[in-house]
């Protein structure tokens, strides 16, 4: 498989990712600073998504004019991608939430 080793090297970033979050929330939970939200884990796992794609993207290109607008214009769709997600996660998934658990 072509991106065999860029799914690896995805799965090992971002469970290491989750996993520190998962820490903090913890944390945050045991010491009442604050309260364990599953939905920080998400959205800040979609960031780090955002964060890692765009490193990859940066790091093949090159720094002439077009691959900087060519990079530019990768990063811009992602992030209008990513944005839309979290927008339909939020119009879906948070009104769900509140009606089952009562969050908010």
């Amino acid at each position: 498989m072509v991106f065999e080793n860029h799914f690896k090297t995805y799965f090992k970033f971002i469970s290491l990712f989750v996993f520190f979050i998962l820490c903090m929330e913890i944390v945050q939970m045991v010491t009442y600073l604050g309260s364990f939200d599953t939905e920080d884990i998400i959205v800040n796992t979609m960031g780090a998504t955002i964060g890692y794609c765009s490193y990859k993207v940066s790091e093949r290109m090159n720094t002439s004019r077009k691959n900087l607008v060519s990079m530019g214009l990768s990063i811009v769709g992602l992030s209008l991608l990513m944005f839309l997600i979290a927008w339909v996660f939020n119009i879906t998934i948070t009104p769900y939430l509140e009606n089952t658990f009562g969050v908010y």
